[in-house]
């Protein structure tokens, strides 16, 4: 099969990122990466025609302007994060913070909600964002912090609850993980991931026999599990 490959560092907003794109015959596609220390932050796939197959001279084109397109996505990205900066807006600070947070730049996102609660400290939304990007970085006491912040502000946001809950679990707050993540559900039980969530906290406090006077036996906990599991499930 035809390997085609091309690789990379590259300096971007003052940080060095590795740039790898692969072209396989087997497949018909080429795939690109951008990896920031060996975690994968963006990714991009296209589909080559047969056409462009058939046409060897054509694929080396293709995977290079592939290759270029991801290296400018990310130098675009980071020039936008510098003007942003000189605007001071919080609004286009947490748009930004959010397009971060999508591509697994967990830093470069809790900056910009940073500097959104600056601006504006009664910002519900970048308080919830930055409790977010602080639990995938997994500090897990300062985005309990955050989300405590942004539920005084918003107390009506299921996923500020979830991942408030989802905190507390990862700190072993089990009572606390418990009524966060029910509150989430009575705003949306229908919510996915705060159903999963809750599953995960029982399977934990039974896994590791935790009995407390104010929770239902083991049994019951048990079926509670396999029905957030359920409704996982269906979400």
């Amino acid at each position: 099969m035809q390997q085609l490959g091309l690789n990379n560092d590259v300096l971007v907003g003052g940080r060095r990122f590795h740039v790898q794109t692969a072209y396989s015959e087997g497949t018909g596609t080429i795939i690109s990466h951008i990896f920031d220390n060996g975690r994968i932050v963006d990714k991009q796939e296209s589909t080559v025609d047969g056409e462009s197959r058939e046409a060897g001279l054509a694929l080396p084109r293709k995977l290079k302007a592939v290759h270029q397109e991801m290296i400018s996505e990310m130098e675009m990205l980071f020039y936008i994060a510098e003007k942003v900066k000189q605007v001071k807006h919080p609004i286009s600070c947490n748009k930004l913070g959010r397009l971060f947070l999508s591509k697994n730049l967990f830093d470069d996102a809790a900056a910009q909600f940073r500097a959104a609660i600056e601006l504006d400290e009664e910002f519900a939304d970048a308080h919830k964002n930055l409790g977010i990007a602080l639990v995938m970085k997994m500090d897990y006491a300062a985005a309990e912090e955050s989300l405590r912040r942004g539920a005084k502000l918003a107390p009506k946001y299921a996923d500020l609850y979830n991942y408030l809950g989802l905190a507390q679990l990862e700190q072993k707050n089990y009572e606390e993980a418990m009524h966060s993540l029910a509150t989430a559900l009575e705003l949306n039980p229908a919510y996915f991931e705060a159903n999963f969530n809750m599953a995960t906290l029982l399977i934990r406090m039974l896994a590791q026999n935790i009995e407390q006077s104010n929770l239902p036996p083991a049994a019951a906990r048990a079926r509670s599990c396999v029905e957030h599991l359920a409704r996982a499930a269906e979400g």
